[in-house]
């Protein structure tokens, strides 16, 4: 029984882990994406010149 508990609580630690991950990377993916539309931006607004 004690060994099931801590697999049980490793897992939920695996769990929580893994959405802290998740956040991170939707964080990254956010400014990544961002720094992309102010480049496009900028070469559009180049082209135009």
């Amino acid at each position: 029984l004690p060994i099931n508990s801590d697999i049980d609580i490793k897992e939920s630690e695996i769990e929580t882990n893994r959405s802290e991950v998740d956040k991170e990377i939707k964080l990254e993916i956010d400014i990544i994406e961002s720094d992309i539309k102010k480049l496009v931006t900028s070469e559009t607004n180049d082209k135009s010149f």
